[in-house]
Order: structure tokens, then C-alpha cells, then sequence
């Protein structure tokens, strides 16, 4: 992962490499947005390596914070409908601002450009406290699941 590359020559323990990818979370939770002249995406993605991996819902929450409107917007409405193409999107300036952040990032899909939500992005997403719709399929086999433990108790 990033975090590994960036910092397996410079460190003598993994723990030093945690410690200080940790601090650069919490400095950058602590800018307004992600357009702050000091942001720095690199320190975003490291961040962002550590955070999905870890599964650190607070930190995940801090850098959410730190997306536009717009930018939560595109992320939010990719994720529940899928991917889409650029007319579809609601910012071009969002959309391309989320793909330098990793979160989102351009596909081929039947011979047409489209946006879509990375694995990284979908993980950001969620641990941040973002639901994503329940698709159709899903829906059907948790009734399906509540009928089956409602068998159960009435066996008893």
C-alpha cells in the first residue's frame, strides 16, 4: 500500500510510519476544505490507505468534513445510481477534484467515457457514515432472511 512504499526506507518500525501518517490525518482534518492552499493530495491518499485499512471511522468522518458540497454531491450520487457520464455529473470541478483525490475515477463502459466510484472511494463512503441505497436484490434477500427466522421461531 502507500503507506508501506512512502515509508519503508525512512523508518526503522511500521508503528513511526502509523504515528506520522496518523498526524498528517489530523492536520488536514483541521483545514477547512480541500481547496486550502496547503492540502496536499499525496498526504490524502497516504491518509486515505490508512484510514479504510484501519477502519477509522473518525478519521474517515474528519476528511469527509473537508469535501465541497458539490463534491459530496457527485460522490453521493454516483454511489446510489452508479457510474455516469460527464452530462450526467452534477460538477465537472467536483468530479475532476475527486478523481485526483482517489475517490472516484474514469471507466470505459460499452465504448463510452463514464465516472465512476472507486473500491477506495465506496470504503471512504461508508466508514465516513454514508449509506449507500440497498439495490433490489438485496432488499428481496433480507425478506427472504426475516421469513426464514420467523419459520424458525414459529417451529419452536
Amino acid at each position: 500500500m502507500l503507506r508501506s512504499m512512502m515509508f519503508e526506507e525512512n523508518s526503522p518500525s511500521m508503528e513511526a510510519a502509523d504515528t506520522t501518517i496518523d498526524q498528517r490525518i489530523d492536520a488536514m482534518i483541521k483545514m477547512k476544505d480541500v481547496n486550502d492552499k496547503s492540502f496536499n493530495a499525496v498526504n490524502w491518499q497516504v491518509g486515505m490507505d490508512q484510514i479504510v485499512e484501519k477502519s477509522n471511522k473518525k478519521g474517515a468522518k474528519g476528511l469527509y468534513a473537508l469535501l465541497t458540497s458539490p463534491m459530496v454531491t457527485t460522490l453521493e450520487a454516483t454511489i446510489k445510481d452508479g457510474s455516469q457520464s460527464d452530462s450526467d455529473v452534477s460538477s465537472k470541478d467536483a468530479l475532476n477534484r475527486l478523481n485526483d483525490l482517489g475517490l472516484m475515477t474514469t471507466i470505459s463502459e460499452k465504448g463510452k467515457k463514464m465516472n465512476a466510484v472507486t473500491l477506495m472511494g465506496y470504503q471512504f463512503y461508508t466508514l465516513a457514515g454514508g449509506k449507500a441505497e440497498e439495490s433490489k436484490d438485496d432488499k428481496d434477500a433480507d425478506k427472504k432472511d426475516d421469513k426464514k427466522s420467523d419459520d424458525k421461531k414459529d417451529e419452536k
